[in-house]
């Protein structure tokens, strides 16, 4: 079901190659807990920005740095989108067809605005299986608050967003939050995962209601 995408994967990460930016996460870390933001680097110190953005293969160039690094991000976060996308219309798909052969509710009848939990709740109590709310899950309702994240507010963390955004990095360790711009970034192999729990889910899904 989500061979495309890992297929899809596999290409960014080599169209990125070794220029990423989990290379200087600890450089990065260090620096910010010093006192230093992104516009002083930019502005007053190169030798710090050398240090922390390996520019000395790149004469010094800082913003051509930035756009490689907005350039995998990009990539990434494209990716991620569409995977959760598609998983989520088979996952009202699933549904859908339930729906048809019960002859019962519809999913959109369920009063809840999530769409994960309207269509778990969907299916625990018209198809009467089982989705316990295990780490599977947990991993599963974190990619529709990070979803919703990059494509409303373009992976930027707001003050009245970051007591629910929080708990994904400490769920995700391939998930970085950059204190300079207050932006989620996904490292490499996040999107892999990903790809790999969205299938596993809909898979068990699949399974628990037997043929369509």
């Amino acid at each position: 079901m989500f061979k495309e995408f890992t297929m899809r994967a596999e290409i960014i990460e080599e169209l990125i190659g070794k220029k990423t930016i989990e290379h200087n996460i600890n450089k990065m870390k260090f620096l910010q807990e010093h006192g230093y933001s992104g516009l002083e680097l930019k502005r007053t110190d190169e030798e710090i920005a050398k240090i922390l953005y390996d520019l000395s293969d790149m004469d010094d160039d800082f913003d051509l740095f930035l756009e490689l690094s907005i350039f995998e991000q990009v990539l990434r976060s494209n990716l991620f989108v569409e995977t959760y996308q598609s998983f989520e219309l088979e996952f009202i798909h699933c549904c859908s067809n339930v729906a048809k052969k019960t002859h019962q509710l519809a999913v959109k009848n369920i009063n809840e605005k999530n769409t994960l939990i309207r269509c778990r709740e969907f299916l625990t109590k018209v198809a009467k299986i089982n989705i316990p709310a295990d780490q599977l899950w947990k991993k599963i309702s974190g990619y529709y608050i990070l979803r919703n994240c990059i494509v409303h507010s373009d992976a930027k963390v707001t003050n009245d967003t970051w007591d629910f955004i929080s708990d994904l990095f400490e769920a995700y360790p391939l998930l970085y939050y950059n204190n300079i711009d207050r932006r989620i970034y996904l490292l490499k192999g996040f999107c892999e995962e990903a790809i790999q729990n969205s299938d596993l889910f809909l898979k068990d899904i699949c399974y628990q209601l037997g043929p369509s």
